[in-house]
């Protein structure tokens, strides 16, 4: 079962598997015939495989025997021992892992058809960087084998090989840019057992069925043994015609859009023993028939809209079942906590259905599981002590997102012989995957969890652990994913964690870890993600991390202690995707060369391959809010530094990555201005400069960002007009502005010279601008220096006793003066007041 994929858009998968047994290579028998010493090829074939080794192109060498007289001795060639003519060629790439450095390319020569015996062509698992398939192919009179999957060939698949009347098998799956119209040609296949179309684009081709109930060496349509329509684009509701097929073994058609209800009518397919309809559309209840299927071994049902109750009496034929998954569905298993069941399973997945809040009963019986999934299954019991025994084989184990509470279980420790103090080995050696994500977990973390020597993924995180990382977790030598975020763990983070040479995933954020990083944990090579954040670790940012994570796509460091510069190391940082800083101590400017960012100056970039199959949450700045996402979700590439004490200007080469969706340089001490091509970032859709010291105008090339959502350029100097038009005029909230005295326009006040702002100067002001903006100045000046003036005078007169008498002279004669004027001045009103002349 394992993690269930959704099939990229446009990419189909059919995979039709014909009669399945030893008889299917019963033709092949010459083609296996021993090359003797003394048999040489004809030269007209030694000819043909020369000119294709000259049209090939072969950067491993691994043509390098296709020297000398006899090519029934080159690697990949084989003759007929009696003819010497060369009746196969198998060049498929030998290494699934280093495929890229050991595939073949360029062009496939036409001069193949003077291998006019051929009978066997392997070229699987190259690269021919998107050729069309030869349609020379279909002259191949004698070829009974044929496989080009993974191959990169692109475009129609052609009709011609239908001239391939001998061809007994036929594999062009995953070739993921080829496509086929229509399946006419394939009824001509007069000899063909099993075909491999699985990863082609079939979205035109319905008459997939028609065709292979015409292929002659079927005899009768029921002999289709087996079925694979997954991934493909089919919708409505399943075909009638399908119970028919009465010889049918399996049914896969899942990640399609198939919809409605199962037809009663499948419980007519009475051999079928696989059945997979998960990730469709399905709905309804589930037939009865399909409970009578009593060869059943596997049922899975998942990712659909199932409704109703399952109990023991829908399982009581199914005898045979060995996996069994009806996970995210609205099915709720209602079975007495007595019921045995008839079956023993390898494989269950219950996630997201009701289960009960006890951990199921039933599962006790259960001796063979391999893997169990039940996350979010609403649990709120604690792990029974019988789980230690029956599931001391378990490979896969998923209890997440539910509320089971106590201490970890006993799987991460060593057991204790009854009635004794004698410990003996644990019996889960074999876990690779264990994931305890979101429950109440409590206690430590073992120290002896180092025994789990085969254990792959590691996942604590989201519980109420407490104490230090044991030292034994480096012993860990399988180790791919480590997730203990989000707990009480404290103390440093150990050393001996560098010893976990295979780590791509160190997710350790959200709890009170201390002190520096370990310089151990430049053994950690193949680190791709790592997440420190939300902790207090201190000091610099080491340099070595671009040597030591050379693939490092995700590095998130915020909310702890950390100080100095940004160092320039992390500009070779290549692949890095995600960079977050933010809230911190440290100083400095932003490096020029973040420009540099290989994987964030590329409108295509996309999440690195790991993001898309490891199960686990990462915290993203996504338009000012900080939101937990899958990182295959979608292709965040975005870099924070807020919250620190950076200065200097923003670089202009920080729009050089033209990637980039979310930018965030908040609360700092930035000064200079927005770069004016700021709108190169056509793809940023969150942009957070707040509380800085930016002055100058708002670019206008900003606005044409169309693919901005959130802005916030709140607390700096900016001045001008706030461009309008285009995608800006959504932003109508006032307070994105706020703390900007100089700006205007929409959605603050209208500018009084309502003109376009000047890109490469200082906008002209209006003369009652220019006068008012003098009056703040002049009193600004006017206080402090009457003050000084003041002051000054004073002490002169202290000291200046001369000045001092004179002052005073003046004074009082002033005063006199003045008293005087005011006497007369009343007199007078006096008498004009009584009637008197003067």
């Amino acid at each position: 079962m394992g993690n269930q994929t959704f099939a990229p858009k446009y990419n189909v998968v059919f995979f039709l598997l014909l009669f399945i047994n030893s008889q299917i290579f019963s033709g092949f028998s010459c083609c296996e015939a021993a090359v003797y010493s003394n048999i040489s090829c004809i030269g007209s074939e030694r000819w043909a495989l020369l000119n294709l080794k000259k049209c090939l192109i072969d950067k491993s060498n691994r043509l390098s025997s296709w020297i000398g007289e006899n090519c029934c001795k080159w690697k990949g060639a084989s003759c007929n021992m009696h003819t010497g003519r060369v009746i196969k060629l198998d060049l498929h790439n030998p290494d699934i892992f280093d495929s890229e450095n050991l595939s073949l390319g360029g062009e496939i020569s036409s001069s193949l058809l003077n291998l006019k015996y051929l009978q066997h062509l392997d070229l699987s698992r190259n690269n021919f960087s998107g050729i069309k398939i030869p349609t020379f192919f279909g002259s191949f009179k004698y070829m009974r084998y044929l496989n080009l999957s993974e191959a990169e060939f692109q475009g129609e698949i052609p009709s011609h090989l239908g001239n391939l009347s001998k061809l007994q098998y036929l594999d062009i799956g995953k070739n993921y840019h080829s496509k086929i119209k229509s399946f006419w040609w394939i009824s001509r296949l007069s000899s063909l057992r099993s075909l491999d179309l699985s990863w082609v684009n079939l979205s035109s081709a319905h008459d997939w069925l028609q065709a292979i109930s015409m292929l002659p060496s079927l005899q009768s349509i029921n002999t289709l043994a087996d079925i694979d329509l997954s991934s493909n684009l089919f919708q409505g509701n399943l075909p009638l015609c399908l119970q028919n097929l009465t010889s049918l073994t399996a049914l896969r058609l899942s990640s399609n859009s198939f919809q409605g209800i199962i037809p009663f009518e499948i419980g007519h397919l009475k051999k079928l023993k696989e059945l997979d309809l998960s990730l469709n559309k399905f709905g309804g209840t589930i037939p009865s028939s399909l409970w009578q299927l009593n060869e059943l071994q596997s049922l899975l049902i998942s990712h659909n809209s199932f409704v109703g109750d399952i109990t023991e009496i829908h399982f009581a034929r199914l005898t045979e079942l060995k996996s069994l998954d009806i996970s995210w569905t609205s099915l709720r298993m209602n079975v007495s906590s007595r019921w045995f069941p008839p079956f023993q399973l390898d494989e269950i997945s219950l996630d997201s259905i009701q289960v009960g809040s006890q951990f199921p009963p039933w599962l006790e019986m259960q001796k063979r599981v391999m893997r169990l999934s039940m996350s979010n299954a609403s649990i709120s019991d604690a792990i029974p002590s019988w789980f230690e025994v029956v599931y001391s084989h378990i490979r896969f184990l998923d209890l997440s997102n539910n509320q089971i509470s106590g201490k970890l279980p006993k799987i991460l420790g060593s057991r204790v012989r009854p009635f004794t103090t004698d410990r003996i080995t644990p019996p889960f050696v074999n876990l690779e995957h264990l994931n305890l994500h979101e429950n109440n977990f409590i206690g430590k973390i073992p120290s002896d969890i180092c025994k789990l020597s085969s254990l792959k993924i590691l996942d604590l995180s989201s519980n109420n652990l407490s104490g230090e990382i044991p030292l034994s977790l480096g012993n860990l030598q399988n180790l791919v994913q480590l997730n203990l975020a989000n707990n009480s763990l404290f103390g440093q983070i150990p050393s001996s964690l560098g010893g976990s040479l295979g780590l791509v995933v160190l997710l350790l954020n959200e709890n009170n870890f201390h002190g520096h990083l370990p310089a151990s944990m430049q053994n950690l090579s193949n680190l791709m993600i790592l997440d420190i954040g939300d902790n207090q670790l201190s000091g610099t940012i080491p340099r070595w991390f671009s040597k030591a994570f050379p693939y490092l796509a995700w590095l998130r460091l915020q909310s702890n202690k950390f100080n100095g510069d940004i160092p320039v190391e992390l500009c070779q940082l290549s692949f890095l995707q995600v960079l977050n800083l933010a809230q911190n101590n440290l100083t400095g400017i932003i490096p020029r060369c973040f420009g540099n960012f290989t994987a964030m100056a590329s409108k295509s970039a996309s999440s690195v391959k790991i993001f898309n199959f490891l199960r686990f949450f990462l915290p993203s700045m996504i338009k000012g809010r900080e939101l937990m996402y899958p990182p295959s979700s979608l292709p965040i590439i975005s870099i924070s530094i807020s919250d620190n004490k950076i200065n200097g200007e923003i670089p202009k080469e920080l729009m050089e990555l033209v990637g980039l969706q979310s930018l965030n340089l908040s609360k700092n001490h930035l000064q200079g201005s927005i770069p004016k091509n700021i709108g190169n970032l056509k793809e940023l859709e969150s942009l957070d400069l707040s509380t800085n010291e930016l002055s100058g105008f708002i670019p206008p090339s900003l606005a044409t960002i169309d693919a901005l959502g959130y802005l916030n350029l709140s607390f700096n100097k900016l001045s001008g007009q706030i461009p309008q038009g285009n995608h800006f005029q959504t932003f109508d909230d006032k307070s994105i502005y706020e703390g900007n005295r100089g700006l205007c326009s929409k959605p603050l006040q209208d500018c009084v010279n309502d003109k376009p702002s000047k890109e490469d100067g200082p906008q002209e002001l209006h003369r009652g601008e220019r006068e008012s903006s003098c009056i703040p100045w002049f009193f600004a000046g006017f206080a402090p220096g009457f003050s000084v003036g003041l002051v000054g005078f004073f002490i002169v007169l202290r000291f200046k006793k001369s000045w001092r008498y004179a002052y005073f002279r003046f004074v009082e004669n002033l005063c006199s003066n003045i008293w005087m004027q005011i006497l007369v001045k009343f007199s007078l009103l006096w008498r004009k007041f009584k009637g008197v002349s003067p």
